[in-house]
């Protein structure tokens, strides 16, 4: 049985998802399907809990695969899942990609409504019921833990990213930034195919995935989840992409940007700014570009919005 040795923790809504496509077709490099196991994520619900099971999703890998993974963006949040990765695989390798933490948010927000765990459309009110939600208040039903909504501390790169160089060998560990990505694909992934040990692999094409976008049915994301709750129960877990077919069929393009009320944005720049300035520490790089809110908030004549 080939282990997996390679994880890819996070963190999520920062390109994850076209990155570990793109890494997949690499033909020295197997990631599951699910992408996301969550296994070794202990404090949210979700996903598989048998190690038997979770071992199967690598049965496919074969010799020609150097580096055998996963990519559950979960981890790099979790208190347990790099700890409990280490007593796994000790040798391990883990692969982090971030981006600017208001656009994080934003989009993470976007994501929990899409999921159907997260009942507040309203950005602007869904970031001030954090307080109650860390007390277990005001939780939707469907929300499997109210550290799904968190997402102040979801956002917390600079934290998480000390945690984990405190717990693994900094060569163990590439850190990508979504950014650079968007500027760059060919040198973003030459980076990544260095640090994992791996021949260059030339891409003709680097799609886009999982773009932010809202199901306009409520019905439908219930429908999505039941389905895949059952599905779970009969202990089927590779995706065959007929909840996203589903879910692109009755979901907008796009998710418009929000309008931030000032109180929010100063108080989103008073949590962020201490986390950007943690990471620019220890990257010894400029993010000055991420010192700004992305979006345009309420004029200052505009306080009702």
């Amino acid at each position: 049985m080939i282990k997996p040795n390679f994880f890819f923790i996070g963190a999520p809504k920062c390109g994850t998802t076209s990155i570990a496509f793109q890494i997949s077709q690499h033909p020295n490099i197997f990631i599951s399907d699910p992408k996301e196991p969550h296994f070794f994520e202990k404090e949210i619900p979700r996903g598989i809990n048998s190690l038997k099971v979770y071992e199967s999703l690598f049965s496919k890998a074969k010799k020609h695969h150097i580096i055998v993974g996963e990519a559950s963006t979960g981890y790099l949040y979790s208190q347990t899942a790099v700890p409990e990765i280490l007593k796994y695989s000790t040798n391990a390798k883990f692969l982090v990609s971030i981006r600017n933490p208001y656009e994080m948010a934003i989009s993470l927000h976007g994501q929990a409504l899409r999921g159907g765990y997260e009942n507040q459309n309203n950005f602007n009110i869904a970031w001030k019921l954090q307080k109650n939600r860390r007390m277990g208040l005001n939780i939707p039903k469907r929300c499997p833990s109210h550290l799904m909504l968190l997402y102040e501390n979801r956002c917390a790169l600079g934290d998480q990213i000390e945690k984990l160089y405190q717990l693994v060998s900094p060569d163990k560990v590439c850190i990508v930034l979504f950014d650079d990505l968007k500027e760059n694909p060919v040198k973003f992934y030459e980076k990544i195919y260095d640090f994992l040990d791996v021949p260059c692999f030339e891409a003709s094409s680097f799609p886009v995935l999982n773009v932010s976008s809202r199901i306009r049915l409520k019905f439908v994301t219930d429908a999505i989840k039941f389905l895949g709750k059952q599905k779970r129960n009969f202990g089927i877990y590779k995706s065959f992409g007929i909840a996203k077919r589903v879910a692109s069929a009755v979901s907008t393009q796009k998710l418009e940007k929000p309008i931030i009320k000032n109180d929010v944005l100063k108080d989103m720049y008073d949590k962020f700014m201490p986390q950007i300035e943690k990471l620019e520490r220890i990257f010894s790089r400029s993010l000055v570009a991420w010192k700004h809110f992305p979006f345009q908030g309420c004029p200052e004549n505009q306080e009702k919005c």
